[in-house]
């Protein structure tokens, strides 16, 4: 069982106002008592009830109890530029959404890098709001790392986490979608199939569609072989020689790649799709009718993040976990023009 403020109290020798005032880190009291009721409630095992927390943050910020929960949405930009930046991350915010009011909550989107807002600045609008749970959504330098109050909040990371910081994340399954769109490559019958991704797109998905790829090249002939091309360039793919080469080189019959990258590098080659070279998007934000590829079923992962969350306040942990686990969306095939099937598979 918890054990109770008024038990930190007897402990202390102090009453339990100042107990309570205390763990709060309230301003009346002084940095020697805090630590002192900080000690023995660590010694205790003393945790925070977070539902009693967040009943308590509303009252203080003048909010009716009655009021439905709220969860935050840590956003890079504002809403209407984060939802027009990715197809895929407005998915993200439309899924984390509709099941985050569906369980009761409500999500309110802070903008997170609004020039001036600092870590204590973003702390203070998360009491000031109640709030005592959020989400990191992506972000544009996603291997980057993001100033937050991280032990008083119940948190999860949409996509990977930041370095040295291990938190619950919810993200796409990344080797399991390449692996997906192999097999439909394959079975459609395509048989020289490559792979092409910017430098920024292999480290965001961790290597992931890499490694299913050399995996998948262990299995194949010498004549079906097309080493993976990772370096391609994010700010001007059709002026890319190095890709260039590699297509004349390598001659794959269907590129797997993610976003429209190839596709200005092929358009710059006048190279036509499907009919000189097939193409199939690992990153579908949503199916496509002109786009075969993987559809990533990103709101659902919105939605798993927001399920991370509310655990975490339902158990009363606060904080960077001790034992952080990531749930992986696996995606579905989705059948675009882009990647016809060449014969009938037996």
């Amino acid at each position: 069982m918890n054990p109770t403020q008024i038990e930190i109290a007897r402990l202390t020798g102090l009453s339990h106002a100042t107990v309570s005032r205390a763990l709060a880190d309230s301003p009346l009291i002084s940095e020697a008592t805090k630590e002192k009721v900080r000690l023995v409630a660590s010694e205790l095992g003393y945790r925070k009830n977070a539902v009693v927390a967040n009943l308590m943050a509303m009252m203080r910020a003048g909010r009716d109890p009655e009021v439905r929960s709220t969860i935050a949405f840590i956003s890079p930009f504002p809403l209407d530029q984060y939802c027009g930046f990715d197809a895929n991350w407005e998915q993200f915010y439309l899924g984390a959404k509709k099941r985050a009011e569906s369980l009761g909550y409500h999500l309110d989107v802070i903008w997170r890098n609004k020039p001036g807002l600092t870590r204590a600045g973003c702390t203070a609008i998360l009491r000031a709001r109640g709030i005592r749970g959020f989400i990191v959504a992506p972000r544009d330098r996603p291997l980057g790392r993001l100033s937050m109050d991280w032990k008083n909040f119940a948190c999860a990371t949409l996509g990977h986490n930041m370095p040295g910081l291990h938190l619950h994340s919810a993200m796409a399954d990344h080797y399991q979608n390449a692996s997906l769109a192999l097999r439909a490559a394959r079975k459609y019958g395509y048989r020289r199939i490559g792979l092409m991704l910017t430098r920024e797109q292999d480290g965001y998905f961790s290597g992931m569609f890499k490694a299913a790829f050399l995996l998948h090249l262990e299995s194949v002939s010498p004549e079906e072989r097309v080493e993976p091309f990772l370096q391609l360039s994010d700010p001007s793919p059709s002026k890319d020689r190095a890709a260039r080469e590699w297509i004349k080189r390598h001659k794959p019959d269907v590129i797997l790649c993610g976003g429209s990258h190839v596709d200005e590098l092929l358009a710059s080659m006048g190279l036509k799709v499907p009919g000189d070279i097939a193409l199939a998007d690992l990153t579908l934000g949503t199916p496509r009718e002109n786009r075969a590829g993987v559809w990533e079923r990103t709101a659902e992962t919105g939605a798993c993040a927001v399920d991370l969350v509310v655990e975490q306040l339902h158990n009363n942990e606060l904080g960077p976990p001790a034992v952080p686990k990531s749930v992986r969306v696996e995606g579905t095939w989705h059948d675009g023009p882009t990647m016809p099937r060449r014969r009938v598979s037996r």
